[in-house]
Parts: structure tokens; sequence; C-alpha cells
């Protein structure tokens, strides 16, 4: 599944942060000539930090709803079997 949604993160995931980035700067502009804009707006950090963040949330979510096992699962760890390691399983 990540083969056919990788292509597109990394096409729309740059596109996207630069549009947000681009209407946010024009409005923190016009908010500094107004003589209106918040401190925490004018340093880069905050948005960098709230960008962070929810890109981890957003990872956390995906990564909990499309893979893993089932919670009720069997648990076998990975094994050494005839000079081979036999990947880890989750069974029913």
């Amino acid at each position: 599944m990540i083969r056919l949604i990788l292509p597109f993160l990394l096409i729309f995931v740059p596109l996207i942060s630069y549009i947000v980035w681009y209407k946010l700067s024009r409005e923190n502009k016009e908010l500094r000539a107004k003589g209106q804009l918040p401190q925490w707006r004018d340093a880069p950090w905050t948005m960098i930090v709230i960008g962070t963040l929810g890109s981890m949330a957003l990872a956390l979510v995906l990564i909990a709803a499309f893979e893993g096992g089932e919670p009720t699962g069997d648990y076998t760890p990975p094994s050494y079997v005839d000079g081979e390691i036999q990947p880890s399983q989750v069974g029913e």
C-alpha cells in the first residue's frame, strides 16, 4: 500500500507545505505592516514545531489504522530455522 501512496506524498506534501508557507508569510507581512502581528507568529520556530507535531500525529494515526496485526493475535518472534531467519508473525 505504501508503494501506491509514496509517489503522491513525495509530490503533494512539499507542494502543500509551500502553499501553506506562502499564504502564512503573506498574511504575516500584511499584519506586520499594520503593526498587528502577534509576537508568537513572528518567530519561525512556532510554525516549525506545529508542523512537526501535526505530521507526527498524522503518521501515528495512519500507522495505527493501516499497519500491524490484530491486537488479540499471537505474536511469534523471528527465529533461526535451517540456516535462515524466519520473520516474525502475528497470528490469529
